[in-house]
Parts: structure tokens; C-alpha cells; sequence
């Protein structure tokens, strides 16, 4: 048999390094912070509240082994971002398998006409229909309105969103206060108390909080740009509000030893015209903070 030629071995040299090169670039190009645009940009923008969490890395800290009515197991996915905005939701979820939620959608009653990649199919919960669809890629996304799920450009919140993930935030919230707070449901049951902090930031047209691991445990942190000229006034509201919250909890007979280090670890200040807050738990106490919900 005879030996290639030097210009065939040159040809087959250069296709591999071609097909190493693209596989890079694909590698590059799916990387975790193109996941956080991504998944945030099937979301509606400026709703109430936009959060995106990193499940690999969120699964040290919160309870994810559960199973949903879908049968997934969150611990089984890559990332999860939700919105709420005036009484609806919109999910996605990236890591789900194709295949695997049509049977269970159709458990629960639904005619799904198509896999859920070609067509969408909706499911009527609890009076409220919605509709799923998934990606090509295994992206599930779910609505609660009737609207099409459809991709949009990426915002200035998922690049907010993206660094924080990449600085080692485990999960990461936008927030509308001038919408949150004229969402009423918000501010009903164990959420009320650390929802008080929105009302301090009222002005900022948005504010950010991201959940962190830290030396001491976890950490929750409030960062909002407020009106100029209020952040100073934000951050004595907010510490009134912080004081406030444990005396309402101590009325509510809800008072716990984990609340009591939640509201004491508060840290605040104004930094020209932003608030940046803190709040620190150890990761007992944030186990246990957990269960209250």
C-alpha cells in the first residue's frame, strides 16, 4: 500500500485541528455565562421578578432531590430561571431530556398532539392553563399565559445576571419594586418579612439580590440603585424595616433563634446614589431558615 503523500498528510493534519478548532469554539460558545443570557432571555423583561439559579452549584445549599408533578428532579437539571410578573409565570429550564416530559404531561390529562420540540402542548392546573414547549437544545419552557414563548434579545439584567454567576453566585434575582409591591400575594405568609427591604428601594427602578456561599456560611445581598440623592434615606428605611421585621415575626409567634441571627448579621450602606446590603447566615442556620418555608 503505498505511504500518502506529504500534501495528504498536511490535508488530514489540518482537517483535524479544523474539527478541534470547532469543537472548542462550541465549547466556548456553551459555556455557563451564554446559559444565563440564554435561559433569561425566553423571560419577560421587567416583570416583578426575574431569578436565575445555578443548580450544580445551589445544590450544596438548597433542598433540590425533590421531585415535581412532571417527575424531574431538579438536581437532574443545569440551571433554572423563572419570572413572575402580575399573577403569571414563565420557566426555563435547561438539562432536560427530550422525551421525558410528554408521558408525564400526558398523566395529567393533556393531549399533547406532537413532541413538545415540534409543538407546544398545554396542561390545566389548578384553573390556570399552561403551555410547555422545548428546545432543540433541552430547554423546557413553561407559561402560564397565552402567549407564544419566544426568545428575546438579552437584556441589561442578564448581563447583571451573568456576572454575578460568574463571580460564584449561586442564584440571582432581579426585582421591580414599583411591581412587587402592587403585587399583594408577595407580601402574604413567611415571605412578607424580607420582601419589608423593597419598600426601602422603592425609587430604584431595580434592585438586585444574589445568594452567595461565604467564610461564614451564605450570603444574601441587596444591591439597588435609588434616585439620586436617596440612597442615604433608602438605607435608614431599611434598617427601620430590618427591626421592624423581627418585631412583626415576635408578634406572629414566628420568632426562632435562625431568624433572630438573619436580622442581627444586617449590614447596610450607601455607596453615592446604591444601597448595598447584606445578610449573613451560617449554613445550619440557613438549612434551617429553609424548612420555615
Amino acid at each position: 500500500m503505498p505511504k500518502p503523500s506529504a500534501a495528504t498528510r498536511r490535508q488530514a493534519v489540518l482537517l483535524i485541528l479544523f474539527i478541534v478548532a470547532c469543537a472548542a469554539f462550541l465549547a466556548w460558545r456553551l459555556r455557563p455565562r451564554d446559559r444565563v443570557e440564554q435561559l433569561l432571555s425566553y423571560l419577560p423583561e421587567r416583570g416583578s421578578v426575574q431569578l436565575y439559579v445555578d443548580v450544580p452549584r445551589a445544590g450544596s445549599a438548597l433542598p433540590l432531590d425533590s421531585e415535581w408533578f412532571l417527575g424531574l428532579t431538579v438536581s437532574g437539571l443545569d440551571a433554572a430561571a423563572l419570572a413572575f410578573d402580575q399573577g403569571e409565570v414563565h420557566a426555563a429550564l435547561a438539562g432536560v431530556p427530550a422525551g421525558l416530559v410528554e408521558p408525564a404531561l400526558a398523566r395529567q390529562g393533556a393531549e399533547c398532539e406532537a413532541p413538545l420540540t415540534e409543538q407546544p402542548c398545554a396542561l390545566e392546573l389548578n384553573g390556570r392553563s399552561v403551555r410547555f414547549r422545548q428546545e432543540a437544545s433541552g430547554t423546557l419552557l413553561a407559561a402560564t399565559d397565552t402567549t407564544d414563548v419566544t426568545r428575546r434579545d438579552a437584556s441589561a439584567d442578564a448581563a447583571a445576571a451573568r456576572e454575578a454567576i460568574e463571580a460564584g453566585a449561586m442564584a440571582w434575582a432581579a426585582l421591580t419594586p414599583a411591581k412587587l409591591l402592587q403585587e399583594p400575594q408577595a407580601f402574604q405568609g413567611t415571605w412578607s418579612t424580607p420582601l419589608l427591604a423593597v419598600r426601602a428601594v422603592e425609587s430604584a427602578e431595580t434592585a438586585y439580590l444574589t445568594l452567595e456561599e461565604s467564610p461564614d456560611g451564605y450570603t444574601l445581598r441587596l444591591s439597588a440603585r435609588c434616585a439620586p440623592g436617596e440612597a442615604e434615606e433608602a438605607v435608614q428605611v431599611l434598617r427601620g424595616l430590618n427591626q421592624m421585621g423581627a418585631t412583626v415575626l415576635q408578634a406572629q409567634g414566628a420568632e426562632s433563634e435562625v431568624w433572630r441571627s438573619l436580622l442581627g448579621s444586617f449590614e447596610a450602606e450607601a455607596q453615592a446614589d446604591t444601597v448595598e446590603a447584606a445578610w449573613t447566615l451560617s449554613g445550619a442556620e440557613f438549612q434551617a431558615l429553609l424548612r420555615e418555608f
